[in-house]
């Protein structure tokens, strides 16, 4: 992968992210550690992140359980109601679209970051 998985915990990670995201986009997960739905999706993403180590995008995965707020202030910041598990691609600091629930497939995370 281009770089492993990025933990976000705090907002000057996000600041961070978004700045890596005006360098060809970004892949936000948010990832609930208490839900089977969200281990399934979280494979799932990460399938997506190993097969195209050599051409991106950045993956970064939110813990929301243990950062409730950086999951709060993703949810304000880009205007996305929250759904976890949920996918956000960002592209020049802005989103340019998600996907949440069971539609989160290593397929489906293809068509979202190739819009």
């Amino acid at each position: 992968m281009a770089a492993p998985l990025i933990a976000l915990q705090t907002s000057a990670d996000l600041d961070a992210l978004l700045d890596a995201s005006r360098n060809g986009g970004v892949l936000i997960f948010k990832h609930s550690t208490a839900c089977p739905t969200s281990a399934f999706a979280f494979d799932e993403f990460e399938l997506f992140a190993l097969n195209r180590e050599h051409e991106g995008p950045v993956c970064a995965i939110v813990l929301v359980i243990e950062s409730r707020p950086l999951s709060r202030e993703i949810e304000a910041r880009f205007s996305i109601r929250h759904e976890s598990p949920q996918a956000i691609w960002i592209r020049d600091g802005v989103a340019h679209g998600a996907l949440s629930q069971g539609a989160i497939t290593e397929a489906a995370l293809k068509v979202l970051v190739e819009r």
